[in-house]
């Protein structure tokens, strides 16, 4: 199959480090200017910046199930976004964030890899 670029969207102040597929077929992206961006693609523009890092957000991940999106940061923590909000944030790792995994299950749990060398459930 051969690729072709369709569009282009602009929207982040520094360099993009994540991109994610939300189950209603819209995308999200993450970037080390600290925002994860919800995107609306009719238009290549913004939905919705979500702001409550403190440092780069280097990953996101989300439910299948619920909508959620979670993104992890070098600020140590995840962040769980619903409806242009956050509405918790997982704190316990000792260093950054690079990888969540959101779960398929009852609990709504979540796995975590960070540069602490650990992974969290």
């Amino acid at each position: 199959a051969q690729f072709v670029c369709t569009g282009t969207l602009v929207g982040h102040t520094s360099v993009v480090s994540a991109v994610l597929e939300l189950p209603d077929g819209g995308l999200a992206s993450g970037s080390l200017d600290k925002h994860v961006v919800i995107w609306d693609l009719p238009s290549s523009s913004p939905a919705s910046v979500l702001q409550g890092h403190t440092e780069h957000v280097l990953c996101l991940g989300v439910s299948k199930s619920s909508g959620v999106v979670y993104s992890g940061s070098i600020d140590k923590s995840i962040k769980l976004w619903a409806a242009g909000a956050c509405v918790q944030t997982l704190e316990g790792h000792a260093a950054a964030v690079w990888s969540v995994l959101p779960l398929a299950d009852a609990d709504a749990r979540v796995l975590s890899a960070s540069a602490d060398k650990t992974v969290k459930l």
